[in-house]
């Protein structure tokens, strides 16, 4: 069981990577190919590792 959830973090940690680098260049503001579903996985990823990912979001 142990084994799993270490596959289960490294996949994580390997597409909030991806995401991180990748995301400046998406065009697209939508849900399932845009930058909506970035902002969603790593609030998911978030809530699901109790872990402050992305700092302090001030809203002007």
């Amino acid at each position: 069981m142990k084994r799993k959830n270490t596959a289960k973090k490294e996949l994580l940690v390997r597409i909030a990577s991806h995401l991180i680098i990748n995301a400046s260049f998406l065009s697209d503001l939508g849900l399932y190919r845009g930058k909506i579903g970035v902002v969603l996985f790593f609030y998911k990823l978030g809530r699901y590792t109790g872990k402050n990912i992305g700092g302090d979001v001030k809203l002007i």
